[in-house]
């Protein structure tokens, strides 16, 4: 390709507001020249201004940029404040942030001209979230229902499903601010009803009913608690938490072996398939025991005063169970505790302990 000359780049460069101070040094090198605007010495290259359309003058072609933007600017606010937003600086360019404030909120944002206007992009986040959180929210009265389900009584408008919810539980009468989101997922809507909280009165009187005395106030759920067991007279420091699900509160009556120098009970328990009967001084532990093996029906207990009483009606429940075929027998791999003392359940041997065994039984209790 044949080289410019110096002359018609001169040429084509004074056009364009630029007077060269030395000899054309080629098309892609700067070229010290002047301003012809400004009078400012500056040194573009030949190809910028000729080829590709810059200015002569970096400073001269701002001045036009800032003039051109404050005319378009007129434009650009009245177009961005019919969208919602109120510029606090000028404008800077269609695609540079442009601070103001959102006109329905209050505020500062930063969105774009171009974005805005050209996009029908969001002015503010703030509100877009807003906007966005209110359509998926709940009504009022769908929100309420989810929680009387469940037996809660909210106490004040719905305040989103993650946010606390202040109320009542319809079940136990205690305060809660459950989260409808946690409801939903199935937690429980009342602390006091699902036992992480509790009510200290009501912590007491369960364990007096699990025949423990409490000898300080409640210390917490899976702490221990200080206290006397009411059957034996030992000291001991059972955790609320275990005594609830069935756990005996007193390790020294907590013992396996059968005390015949103590109160003691025989009972009938039974559940789809199988019947048990059987002796304990302490039913509360040894009921749980059944009742995790499937064993939930209490059919018949008796307490007696003399602890001999239970083990002679034990042997007269063994004698029958030596007269009934082994299939109607439970493996240890049926019933792991206690499968020696149970039979399958039907209604034969129901009838037999009504009509024969509760007799017995009611008559030594007289």
């Amino acid at each position: 390709m044949k080289k410019l000359t110096h002359e018609f780049a001169a040429a084509a460069m004074r056009e364009r507001g630029f007077e060269p101070l030395e000899e054309y040094p080629g098309s892609d090198k700067p070229w010290r020249g002047l301003c012809m605007e400004c009078g400012a010495e500056v040194s573009p290259c030949y190809d910028s201004v000729a080829k590709r359309g810059q200015g002569a003058c970096q400073d001269c072609g701002n001045r036009r940029g800032a003039a051109l933007r404050k005319k378009d600017g007129k434009h650009a606010a009245a177009a961005m404040r019919e969208r919602g937003f109120e510029p606090l600086e000028e404008y800077p360019g269609s695609d540079k942030p442009w601070r103001g404030l959102c006109m329905e909120c209050g505020a500062e944002v930063t969105p774009r001209y171009h974005g805005v206007v050209n996009h029908s992009q969001g002015i503010c986040g703030v509100c877009r979230y807003v906007k966005s959180g209110n359509s998926l929210r709940l009504p009022q009265s769908e929100a309420e229902a989810v929680m009387l389900a469940v037996h809660f009584q909210p106490s004040v408008p719905y305040p989103g499903s993650a946010k606390p919810w202040p109320g009542v539980c319809l079940k136990c009468g205690q305060p809660g601010s459950p989260r409808k989101g946690d409801v939903s997922k199935g937690h429980e809507a009342c602390a006091f009803c699902a036992e992480t909280k509790v009510d200290g009165a009501i912590a007491v009187g369960k364990m007096m009913a699990a025949d423990f005395q409490p000898t300080i106030d409640y210390p917490g759920a899976n702490t221990p608690w200080y206290g006397v067991c009411l059957i034996c007279g030992e000291r001991g420091l059972p955790r609320y938490h275990n005594v609830v699900r069935g756990h005996n509160a007193c390790r020294n009556c907590a013992s396996n072996s059968y005390k015949s120098s103590r109160a003691g009970y025989f009972y009938f328990v039974a559940g789809s398939e199988w019947l048990k009967g059987g002796i304990t001084n302490v039913p509360q532990a040894r009921l749980a025991r059944h009742r995790s093996q499937g064993m939930t029906q209490m059919l018949y207990m008796w307490k007696f005063a003399d602890g001999t009483v239970p083990q002679r009606l034990e042997a007269v429940w063994m004698e029958h169970l030596m007269t009934l075929s082994d299939c109607d027998r439970p493996k240890k791999i049926h019933l792991n505790d206690g499968y020696t003392e149970a039979v399958r359940r039907t209604a034969d041997i129901e009838h037999w302990i009504e009509q024969c065994f509760k007799p017995l039984a009611d008559g030594l209790l007289a």
